[in-house]
């Protein structure tokens, strides 16, 4: 028999994470940060807070 999902796990299942990603300051501009910070900041999302359902908003500055 299949189990029922509990009410948190449906809400759960539902939750997406904004992440918001930019460079500001002149010393960031010539690194990689946009791409590093997009990997750290997904990575968080799906391990601490176990949510795979992202949207990237990126600032180039």
């Amino acid at each position: 028999m299949a189990k029922q999902k509990s009410a948190l796990e449906t809400y759960l299942e539902t939750k997406k994470v904004a992440i918001y990603i930019r460079i500001s300051t002149q010393h960031q501009v010539g690194r990689v940060s946009l791409p590093v910070q997009r990997e750290e900041l997904i990575n968080y999302s799906k391990y601490a807070l176990d949510i795979d359902n992202y949207e990237i908003f990126e600032d180039a500055g």
